[in-house]
């Protein structure tokens, strides 16, 4: 069971206080959640800039990454946005994405999604 100080451990793993606002400048998610996304094999995706959904209160800037993107689509760790083309072979593929954002300090908080390739 945990209690009172265990929560607290948590959360300054997690890198947030009580209120849910970032310790010492960590990052947070501060958007809802990221909307799922569909794409179409050997077609350009709409760039996805998910830059907006985390603050920081520190002086750092952030770096972004994203795992678990479609064949084709990379994301640019200072700006924010997912881009590219949908590789072949992809077709009818539901893939479990993952975007984080990380201070200066090494501090980093993420937020999941998915990413439907049409058939």
């Amino acid at each position: 069971m945990a209690g009172p100080r265990s929560q607290r451990h948590l959360r300054e793993v997690q890198g947030v206080d009580s209120s849910g606002q970032g310790i010492d400048g960590a990052p947070v998610f501060s958007g809802g959640p990221i909307a799922d996304q569909t794409g179409t094999v050997s077609v350009a995706v709409t760039p996805l800039d998910v830059s907006g959904e985390f603050t920081s209160n520190s002086v750092q800037d952030l770096k972004f990454a994203a795992g678990g993107l479609p064949k084709g689509l990379t994301m640019d760790s200072v700006t924010g946005i997912i881009s590219g083309t949908v590789g072949i072979g992809q077709e009818g593929m539901k893939f479990a994405c993952l975007t984080s954002a990380k201070d200066g300090f090494g501090v980093a908080y993420s937020n999941a999604f998915a990413w439907t390739i049409d058939p």
